[in-house]
């Protein structure tokens, strides 16, 4: 893939337009005169749509058709769901808050302290 194709398709996804993830009829083509499908080259046509409009990408041409016929309907694009439960019980927010807060015990009096265990307080500057 060229720069120049991932620039546009970036720009094609940017405005709005969607990959058409079905194959048009070979009708399409020879309507056109696509020669990188008509001579079997490596080239693959890329075909994005906005409404009523296709678009090709595939080679430097650019094809773009109102209405085509010989495309089949694009399927919807179906996206995850999202989860009904937040992904975690406090946020951030609460997170950093409780850290401030929490008090350590004293690293004086090396029994049962923090030191022993072979930690070291957290010390946080606000």
């Amino acid at each position: 893939m060229s720069k120049t194709l991932i620039r546009d398709v970036i720009a094609l996804t940017r405005d709005g337009w969607r990959p058409y993830a079905e194959q048009p009829e070979l009708s399409v083509y020879e309507r056109l005169g696509c020669e990188p499908v008509l001579k079997g080259r490596k080239d693959r046509p890329y075909w994005f749509y906005r409404g009523d409009v296709y678009v090709c990408v595939g080679c430097a041409s650019r094809c773009s058709l109102t209405r085509p016929q010989g495309f089949p309907v694009p399927l919807p694009i179906r996206y995850a769901s999202l989860p009904e439960e937040p992904a975690y019980m406090l946020s951030p927010e609460e997170i950093i808050s409780s850290m401030i807060t929490i008090s350590f015990p004293s690293t004086e009096e090396p029994r049962n302290s923090w030191a022993t265990m072979g930690l070291r307080p957290l010390t946080i500057r606000v």
